[in-house]
């Protein structure tokens, strides 16, 4: 039954690591391409949301070209109705918040002709330093009168010959920014850059610099980043997908009209909640399967030990006489065999045991009245000896009592009183009370009178005639 349970936990083992190892592979196999499968899906729902942002980016930045180009020749001032039109155009075709003109002093007026007066606001200095006539671009603001941090469109323009001036557009970049990267929820940071890396707009938190005022993306970017790989990209407009070491993965997806790119970091950690969720099933799966193993080698083992239990019972009753539920001799032949071969230093003592007068008593009280006694003996018999003794039962009246580590004299001399008071007993039995049988006993000692059961019983079968002949109630030992 030990083996039978050793061979059940080593199965369950040896799956348990089997299935360990098979789980980690797949595992591995499952990130890659949960990695690949994030990227593209990432990527795609990205590249719809940048389409149509970068539609109305592009939309503003046309119509603010068109109208440059229209507004060559206008007075700002005689022309006010006419340039007011133009510039309600762009607010009511496009995203933007505003759209003004302004002299070279930054005095001019909005789309509703209101007068604006730039010169006061810190972005002024960029635009007279970065953009002349016929020039254009984006700056990125940050000013309250504009709703916050917005991108501002510039042209430089010729508007009469006397007259140079500015065209703005203001795009606020909550309304750029909104439904980005939201819906994104692997996504840690994420932004809008223009071509050369500048940031647009940000969603999330920097991982580098995150309370500082920056300009461009790779400012943003964990360390271990590669800047060359990622400006290359966006310069070339290619879709750039890479693992940052200890830190994530960085997806970029190219403005197919406006330029720049959408930037997403991804870490590990969101990643890896990516990875559980197909896990989940492989998960419960394994458990499921070890559970039903385990449940599978309970049901092998108690099937064992019932079967063994079983086994021991059947070959209880096969080893046992039905009557008296003592040993069969072949029973008792092979048990005493089995321990004296145990080791050359086994010994014990055998007692056989016969019942005279039996002859008489099936005459006097029948086959019932003797089955009665010999059933009432065995009884005595097993009650007395100890649960480790053997004792057997023979069809002809005989009864052979082995008993294990007994060879001292004194123990012997024990055993024989022991016997002698039994004797007495059975006088007194309800099924002798007549006192027609008697008892007679043979006795011999292992290994002295032999090493095996045939030679001990025929020693004892000697000491048992001379006990007979002695007369009843006698035990005598065999002595050659």
């Amino acid at each position: 039954m030990k083996k039978a349970l050793i061979t059940c936990a080593s199965i369950v083992l040896m799956f348990a690591v089997f299935m360990g190892i098979v789980f980690k592979s797949y595992r591995e196999v499952l990130r890659e391409g949960i990695s690949e499968y994030v990227n593209e899906t990432v990527s795609s729902e990205l590249s719809s949301v940048m389409y149509d942002k970068d539609i109305n980016y592009v939309r503003i930045r046309d119509y603010q070209n068109a109208c440059a180009k229209a507004l060559t020749g206008y007075d700002i001032v005689s022309d006010k109705n006419e340039i007011t039109s133009w510039l309600e155009l762009i607010v009511n075709s496009t995203d933007s918040n505003t759209s003004f003109i302004c002299d070279l002093e930054g005095a001019g007026y909005n789309e509703r002709g209101k007068t604006v007066n730039i010169s006061d606001y810190s972005f002024f200095e960029q635009v007279i330093g970065g953009f002349d006539e016929g020039s254009s671009g984006v700056i990125i603001i940050n000013e309250d009168t504009f709703g916050g941090r917005s991108v501002a469109f510039i042209n430089g323009l010729k508007l009469s010959e006397e007259t140079k001036g500015y065209l703005i557009s203001i795009l606020n970049i909550e309304s750029l920014s909104e439904g980005i990267f939201e819906k994104q929820e692997l996504i840690d940071y994420g932004a809008w850059v223009a071509v050369r890396g500048h940031i647009l707009i940000e969603y999330g938190e920097r991982l580098r610099n995150k309370d500082a005022d920056i300009d461009f993306i790779w400012e943003a970017l964990p360390e271990g980043s590669d800047q060359s790989k990622f400006q290359h990209a966006i310069a070339q407009r290619n879709a750039f997908f890479e693992e940052i070491p200890k830190y994530g993965y960085i997806i970029t997806v190219p403005a197919p009209l406006s330029g720049g790119a959408l930037v997403a970091l991804i870490s590990y950690k969101n990643m890896n909640n990516a990875l559980d969720e197909p896990l989940h099933d492989y998960y419960a799966m394994y458990i499921w399967v070890m559970v039903l193993l385990v449940l599978l080698c309970i049901s092998l083992f108690l099937g064992h030990f019932i079967a063994t239990l079983l086994n021991k019972r059947n070959r209880n009753k096969k080893d046992r006489n039905i009557k008296t539920g003592l040993l069969t001799e072949e029973s008792t032949e092979r048990q005493i065999n089995s321990y004296l071969d145990e080791s050359e230093s086994k010994f014990g003592l055998m007692f056989l045991i016969a019942i005279n007068g039996l002859k008489d008593l099936r005459i006097a009280k029948g086959e019932d009245g003797v089955d009665v006694l010999i059933v009432e003996f065995a009884r005595k018999l097993s009650e007395k000896y100890r649960a480790s003794d053997i004792i057997g039962g023979f069809d002809n009246g005989e009864f052979v009592v082995f008993m294990k580590d007994i060879s001292a004299g004194k123990d012997i001399r024990k055993q024989v009183d022991a016997m002698v008071m039994l004797m007495h007993d059975f006088k007194t039995m309800k099924a002798n009370e007549e006192g027609i049988v008697s008892l007679s006993v043979g006795g011999a000692v292992a290994p002295k009178d032999g090493r095996k059961y045939s030679n001990l019983l025929a020693a004892s079968k000697a000491a048992l005639t001379e006990s007979k002949a002695r007369g009843a109630g006698q035990v005598v030992f065999y002595h050659e």
